[in-house]
């Protein structure tokens, strides 16, 4: 799948954070849905999701940023994380770190 993996990567941090945001959304927001365990509209709002009039009255710049830690639900966690390993793993290796 990934022939040119490296464990310590600039792709498996990126995949440690992406993880570990949508544990931290969990923790804090708890579950909508069981079946596909997905956060709550109202927690990702809180953890920086993109609000066009937040970022532009507000000034919170961050909210360019963080919504690319941000998952909706466990499907969408691993599909991601899984585009990520396959692209960036043989870019990296193409590239460099």
């Amino acid at each position: 799948m990934c022939p040119k993996y490296q464990v310590f990567s600039l792709v498996t941090l990126l995949c440690l954070i992406d993880f570990s945001v949508y544990l931290a959304c969990l923790i804090i927001g708890g579950v909508e849905s069981s079946s596909l365990l997905a956060v709550p509209n109202e927690t990702l709002i809180l953890m920086g999701a993109k609000v066009p009039w937040a970022m532009r009255y507000d000034h919170e710049w961050w909210r360019f940023i963080t919504p690319v830690f941000l998952h909706k639900n466990l499907v969408h966690l691993l599909e991601n994380l899984a585009a990520l390993l396959i692209v960036g793993s043989v870019l990296e290796f193409d590239l460099g770190t």
